[in-house]
């Protein structure tokens, strides 16, 4: 039996839970997968696991006929192939569609759509986590960024500032000012210092040219990374808070962080922070 991941869902964040959730449902029933959906960012990371399971790769054009006809024809194909398109109904109402719950047969299945989901992902939590491993070049800048500014020891919390794609995301709900952000700091610098932390607060963003405060004396680091380096930094972190966001969704998850996604311009405490999950 193999697995095709066909529709190219959302960014990378998106891309790596659908890809997570097939990799758990996979390896349980030791299904060949091929992944066509995330060839634009496999420079950032180095895929040297499973490589017997899992191909990162175009469909070829054989398997491209297969997969047209089997979702024009089902009734001729199935059960040798298998066409699943859950874009026009689960996605569209927002619905989880669980493997192990659908009715999956054929030596070839197509997967097109977002909510694909595995209950049992929490089971494969630690190979999904060796799964996504960094590139030489992301790790050579991580050991780099640690010994400049000695972090080795030290609590990390990261602030995803993202604002450039949210101005229009949800009608501008998660876009929230620079002066939001500086009082956001402002207090979590105060949680960790009364917890007497040994700590650093780094500032991710996609507009660090536009920070109008001191950050020196906010104990804040500013990196200057791609979006690679400011991912695998960000798994690095002990707590994580931002906007909703599946990059640091899937972040945090890969580094067993603590995350607190912000719905509207609140405070919260260390203790609201929770381990995040996809």
């Amino acid at each position: 039996m193999k697995f095709y991941l066909t529709h190219k869902y959302g960014q990378m964040g998106n891309r790596m839970i659908i890809l997570s959730h097939m990799f758990a449902y996979c390896r349980e029933r030791d299904i060949k997968l091929v992944v066509a959906t995330f060839n634009e960012y496999l420079s950032g990371f180095d895929f040297n696991m499973h490589q017997d399971q899992i191909e990162f790769r175009d469909l070829n054009l054989i398997e491209k006929i297969i997969w047209k006809l089997t979702y024009r024809f089902p009734q001729i194909f199935e059960p040798f192939f298998q066409s699943i398109n859950i874009r026009k109904s689960h996605d569209l109402v927002s619905k989880t569609f669980f493997l192990e719950q659908g009715q999956i047969s054929g030596r070839k299945v197509f997967f097109e759509g977002w909510l694909y989901r595995s209950r049992n992902i929490d089971l494969y939590k630690k190979e999904i986590q060796q799964f996504f491993n960094p590139s030489p070049s992301i790790k050579q800048y991580l050991a780099t960024f640690k010994t400049t500014w000695n972090i080795d020891e030290v609590v990390l919390l990261g602030v995803h500032a993202r604002r450039n794609d949210y101005k229009t995301f949800e009608n501008g709900k998660y876009y929230f000012s620079w002066s939001y952000y500086k009082e956001l700091i402002e207090h979590l610098h105060g949680e960790l210092k009364s917890r007497n932390k040994n700590y650093r607060i780094i500032l991710f963003s996609d507009s660090i040219n536009e920070i109008e405060f001191d950050k020196e004396s906010l104990n804040v680091i500013i990196p200057d990374g791609d979006m690679y380096q400011d991912f695998f930094l960000m798994k690095e972190c002990v707590y994580v808070i931002g906007p909703k966001s599946t990059f640091s969704m899937c972040s945090s998850f890969l580094g067993d962080g603590k995350l607190y996604h912000l719905d509207a311009q609140t405070f919260p405490l260390l203790s609201d922070f929770k381990d995040s999950s996809i």
